[in-house]
């Protein structure tokens, strides 16, 4: 009897082991994330954050920019996707994002073409003007369509509506817009450190 006993409480000690794990890890996944900064000059940034003691293994990220058409009626205009002028995606190599670590993304030296042959990743070796590329507008929106990553435990999460989901494909809808374009840069931004580091999940 005394036996059963020990197994049955080994038992539950190792099921409570491996919840407690997954949720440390499904806390980290959390963390990770994304958002868009607005300045007064009308300016636009994307930041990407890992403010965990574990590094983010493998991103994998496309980034949406969009200009609105500023002749847009908008009493025809039903909602906001409706308006839009560019749409210009941005795909990005996978890299990893250390522990404690953000990037910002600034739009400013983005550039992009409308050549729809284009099949091109970020950070780009060269993006001549000769060749069809162009400065990117002042985007009125930056969206990220695609997130995943792999985590310190090999574990891979895809993102989807702001929070960790199942996109094992990568994969993203095309929506609406006058013109459509393909997007690089040269140069991946600098990382620095956030302001607060949680616990590790291992």
């Amino acid at each position: 009897m005394a036996t059963y006993y020990g197994a049955m409480v080994s038992r539950n000690q190792l099921e409570q082991s491996r919840e407690d794990a997954e949720s440390k890890r499904l806390d980290q996944a959390s963390r990770v994330g994304t958002w868009v900064e607005y300045a007064q000059d009308g300016g636009i940034q994307l930041h990407l954050a890992n403010p965990t003691p574990d590094p983010v293994l493998s991103v994998d990220m496309v980034v949406q920019a969009t200009v609105q058409d500023r002749d847009a009626d908008p009493n025809h205009a039903s909602d906001i996707e409706e308006k839009v002028d560019l749409r210009v995606d941005y795909s990005l190599r996978p890299f990893d994002l250390p522990p404690c670590s953000k990037m910002i993304f600034d739009p400013g030296d983005w550039r992009y073409t409308e050549d729809p042959e284009t099949d091109v990743t970020s950070p780009a070796p060269s993006l001549p003007a000769e060749a069809g590329w162009k400065p990117q507008p002042r985007p009125d929106g930056l969206f990220v369509v695609v997130l995943g990553y792999t985590d310190h435990s090999q574990r891979t999460w895809w993102w989807q509506d702001g929070k960790p989901g199942s996109n094992p494909n990568g994969a993203w809808e095309l929506h609406d817009a006058d013109k459509h374009g393909f997007g690089g840069f040269a140069r991946m931004p600098q990382l620095s450190r956030t302001a607060s580091c949680g616990a590790s999940a291992s």
